[in-house]
């Protein structure tokens, strides 16, 4: 709907695309993180006139390691996820890769490090290739195959009536 331009509009280019960190080689660029992770005294909250949902939290992973968040429905487990994935900002603190913020990090080191399975799924009207590339053109098909392996669904689209073009 055209008239919803308007609203986009309203917010920030988010900061994890717009942002450039040099780097020195092609190779560089895509380097892949080692794996630490440390959350040092995060606060974060939607409401900027609320107080704070998650405060003084402080989390340090090793590489290979697991964790298990734990707590009821609404206590703030994929709210932590998704602050350390880089989809919300939080109010104060640091979130640490390999002892760097993410700021001082490529995003394409970022972008080949991590990713996320969110709980809310979205599906969008398109193809199962569309939905996977999000409708980017210049993703291969070898790429997108072996994503799709990767994320143990590609013997499943591979036995719909279309395969990737469902």
């Amino acid at each position: 709907d055209i008239n919803r331009l308007e609203d986009v509009f309203k917010y920030n280019l988010d900061q994890n695309v717009s942002r450039e960190v040099e780097v020195e080689s092609e190779e560089e660029a895509y380097q892949k993180l080692e794996g630490y992770i440390e959350v040092k005294d995060l606060a974060f909250g939607y409401n900027p006139w609320d107080p704070p949902l998650i405060e003084n939290f402080n989390l340090s992973l090793k590489p290979g390691s697991r964790v298990a968040l734990v707590g009821g429905s609404g206590s703030g487990k994929s709210t932590v996820a998704r602050l350390i994935t880089g989809i919300h900002q939080p109010w104060s603190g640091e979130i640490l890769f390999d002892g760097k913020p993410r700021e001082n990090l490529p995003r394409s080191v970022m972008v080949n490090s991590m990713a996320v399975v969110d709980q809310d799924i979205t599906l969008f009207d398109g193809t199962i290739k569309e939905n996977l590339t999000m409708w980017d053109s210049t993703i291969s098909e070898f790429n997108i195959i072996r994503a799709a392996k990767d994320a143990c669904i590609h013997d499943d689209i591979n036995i719909r009536d279309k395969g990737y073009d469902h």
